[in-house]
């Protein structure tokens, strides 16, 4: 409930979490997005957003599980811009979640609606608002929204994508899509991991560091390589590594 909650206060603040995506027989795709017409029906929306599952899987497992599930499917159905799984770490998945039990949330999001650095702000604010609800009655009144108003928060470039018809914008934005794709593609040949068919999954290992360990390493950062550095170019700095490991230069 704390997150249905807050997940509507969300909405208000970034309305583009509520948008939906279509096609019909042209390539751009329609976005639109609707006020909803009474706090019960937002209700509904974020109850449709959010999803708890009691289950021994984590939350790097579950969305395997998803995309897998997606892949074998062949299923095009576009995603909202942002669903929540509560998962609860339990034996079985029949076991009732204990008090107090640890969870893990995953959020999937729809990357026509977000980049990373927005979705990550948004996921931030989201828990920012859920804590305004911990420790809320049962019997407090529900706030009421202006629903209507949120429109005004809309993001600019969703603005422009509601407002614009790309068919009228002339040789010029052509001419940048084509500049774009094809910087993509000459992309393709530089140093990385080859492309393969199929459903490529993420493989990672997850590394938990204390605070003071994060302040340490930060301040190591910022001491060997300068204030401007951050422990994002040290990520970087490793992956490439590690590419140039795996892929070892010929020359």
């Amino acid at each position: 409930e704390m997150f249905e909650l807050a997940l509507l206060d969300g909405r208000f603040e970034h309305p583009e979490c509520a948008c939906a995506v279509y096609w019909d027989d042209q390539v751009p795709a329609i976005i639109t997005y609707e006020s909803p017409e009474s706090n019960e029906s937002a209700r509904d929306w974020a109850r449709g957003c959010i999803h708890v599952q009691p289950t021994a899987k984590s939350a790097l497992g579950l969305w395997n599980e998803m995309e897998e599930g997606r892949a074998a499917a062949n299923d095009n159905t576009p995603s909202k811009p942002i669903e929540l799984f509560l998962l609860s770490d339990v034996s079985t998945d029949s076991t009732p979640i204990p008090q107090d039990a640890a969870i893990e949330i995953l959020f999937h999001s729809n990357h026509l609606f977000w980049d990373g650095i927005g979705c990550r702000k948004f996921i931030g604010d989201l828990f920012r608002l859920v804590g305004n609800y911990i420790g809320r009655s049962d019997s407090e009144e529900m706030k009421k929204i202006q629903w209507g108003q949120e429109i005004k928060n809309l993001s600019p470039p969703i603005v422009d994508s509601l407002k614009l018809d790309i068919n009228t914008l002339g040789s010029e934005f052509d001419d940048k899509c084509t500049e774009y794709t094809s910087a993509l593609v000459a992309n393709y040949k530089s140093r990385g991991l080859k492309f393969q068919p199929g459903l490529g999954l993420p493989r990672c290992v997850i590394h938990k560091l204390s605070a003071n360990e994060s302040i340490a390493i930060v301040k190591a950062v910022k001491t060997r390589l300068g204030p401007g550095f951050t422990i994002s170019h040290l990520t970087q700095a490793a992956i490439v590594l590690a590419l140039l490991d795996h892929l070892k230069p010929t020359d």
